[in-house]
């Protein structure tokens, strides 16, 4: 499965479970992210909540809807439940998280 710019992703950062995400542009985040090695089969991801990036393989990507009820309680932090939230109120209005779109440059 192709995932689009602006397409909600579940992705895995080591140490944590699988977090809400939106495959981003680099060129609309920071330097660091936008140098960060890129493959024909990756994506850059911006998390819901902190708003940190990842490059990940699309293999390692699940779509959010096909996801939510396998990871909306994977973890009972406050920050992952606001996270969940977050991501599905974007799904709910059908546009890009507006996180997801700040220059990060200055970081």
């Amino acid at each position: 499965m192709a995932f689009p710019v602006g397409a909600l992703v579940w992705a895995r950062v080591a140490g944590h479970p699988r977090w809400p995400g939106q495959v981003s542009q680099a060129s609309l985040t920071s330097p660091a992210a936008s140098a960060a090695r890129r493959a024909s089969d990756t994506h850059l991801v911006r998390f819901f909540g902190d708003g940190t990036c990842g490059r990940f393989p699309e293999r390692e990507l699940e779509a959010f809807e096909s996801g939510l009820k396998k990871h909306a309680h994977a973890a009972k932090t406050a920050a992952f439940r606001k996270a969940v939230a977050d991501a599905k109120a974007t799904a709910d209005a059908g546009a890009p998280y507006p996180g997801a779109w700040i220059d990060l440059s200055w970081a």
